[in-house]
């Protein structure tokens, strides 16, 4: 049996979500995107604070270093701190 409406004052209103179906789901679905744009926005936070403290730094290619930049460990001359570097790269790496 079909339905139909023809007064002329007849208004349409929302229709409370427990008559909807899909309304637990699209609700899931929203708390979900919610909860994925909060995390990636506290993730994002957190790897801007990291690289500002120099924590996170990018990755190059060997042959891209100019090694004639590096004066410290080809020198002659003797650096009480290189061994101390050495030894915090050798950690690191």
């Amino acid at each position: 049996m079909k339905t139909t409406y023809s007064a002329p004052d007849q208004h349409w209103i929302a229709v409370p979500s427990i008559c909807d179906p899909m309304a637990p789901r699209r609700d899931q679905v929203v708390r979900q995107t919610v909860h994925e744009c909060t995390e990636n926005d506290r993730l994002a936070h957190e790897f801007l604070a990291l690289k500002q403290q120099g924590l996170i730094v990018g990755r190059i290619l060997v042959n891209a270093v100019k090694a004639t930049k590096l004066m410290r460990d080809r020198s002659s001359a003797v650096d009480p701190e290189l061994s101390e570097l050495i030894a915090s790269i050798s950690q690191v790496a």
